[in-house]
């Protein structure tokens, strides 16, 4: 049974005939592939995603420049699919982790896409999906490797403070109260709930029960769900970070890297199969091992730092953080 639509009476002024759609911002890391390919994807639990986040929402709501955004052109682009969806009696979905800004770059202009989510979807329910921090940073240092990064853990996560110019990574991204906040005075603390991996995790259909209750009216029964939770996504193995982190300078073309020693056509791809085979074929306790020494630099790193933050953000939300090892 597809969740019940809000009725047109109930609407705040000024609120476009798209309502409710469920906007997901991420943030990364955060078991989003498994949102975007299982859940929203699952016409049974009420929910439908038109849209690619690649070929769709990056160049009509993402990568416009500031002075060229245009949410009227926006809407015309993403609105159809999104109107096709709610006239089946579906909840409209747009999801991509990149709206909360990309981690590499510290999250520069996560607050201009928050204020275009609000142009584009002024009646918009917000899905925040959380991680617990330092989890969450080698994750995404993971990630950066994967995607042709060449620094350290300890240089990434605290890069040289001359070329203020260069946005780079920056351990204030991941104070989730910042941006939470903002989108709860954008659009009101009722259309925003943040959702925990960790609670995904230990409980997939408490958190689903969560999403559904906030596209709803009320007064429903969760429907039924195909979509199973799994790995999806996976991060690189432990033994496959140093020694693609090692390879990248010298044959990964790509945006963190544009000039490689040696430029091979599919450079990235084919450095990350080789990785990944290497890792393979060795022990499994080597992975442990190195992710170990990771984590423990980061953990040396970000300290106590995120303890306030989340202590702001049980108050804001209501989420039980300590309950899924946060530090509060």
């Amino acid at each position: 049974m597809a969740l019940e639509l809000t009725n047109r009476a109930d609407r705040p002024a000024g609120a476009s005939e798209l309502d409710p759609v469920l906007v997901h911002i991420g943030y990364h890391r955060t078991g989003t592939t498994w949102l975007q390919t299982s859940l929203f994807r699952d016409e049974s639990a009420g929910f439908r995603a038109p849209h690619d986040k690649a070929t769709d929402i990056l160049p009509a709501l993402i990568a416009p420049h500031a002075l060229d955004f245009d949410a009227a052109a926006c809407q015309a682009r993403l609105y159809p699919l999104l109107l096709e969806a709610q006239g089946s009696g579906l909840v409209p979905v747009v999801s991509s982790e990149r709206l909360v800004g990309s981690p590499h770059f510290g999250g520069r202009d996560s607050k201009e896409l928050a204020d275009r989510v609000k142009a584009v979807f002024p009646s918009a329910r917000v899905l925040v999906g959380i991680r617990e921090q330092r989890e969450v940073i080698l994750s995404n240092y993971k990630s950066y490797v994967n995607a042709g990064g060449a620094s350290t853990v300890a240089d990434y996560l605290q890069p040289p403070v001359k070329g203020g110019g260069v946005p780079r990574f920056d351990l204030a991204h991941f104070e989730y109260d910042r941006l939470v906040g903002y989108y709860q005075r954008l659009f009101g603390a009722e259309r925003v709930i943040v959702s925990p991996l960790e609670e995904m995790v230990r409980d997939q259909t408490a958190t689903i029960r969560r999403i559904t209750r906030l596209c709803s009216t009320g007064g429903h029964e969760m429907p039924a769900s195909s979509a199973t939770a799994g790995k999806r996504n996976a991060g690189l193995p432990g033994v496959a970070v140093p020694v693609k982190r090692l390879l990248n300078p010298i044959f990964a073309r790509d945006r963190l890297n544009p000039r490689p020693l040696v430029p091979l056509t599919d450079g990235d791809a084919r450095l990350r199969r080789f990785s990944r085979k290497v890792a393979s074929r060795a022990p499994e306790r080597w992975s442990r091992a190195i992710d170990g020494r990771l984590m423990d630099q980061v953990v040396a790193i970000v300290g106590d730092r995120y303890q306030a933050s989340n202590a702001r953000l049980r108050e804001m939300t209501g989420v039980p953080l300590e309950r899924f090892g946060y530090e509060v």
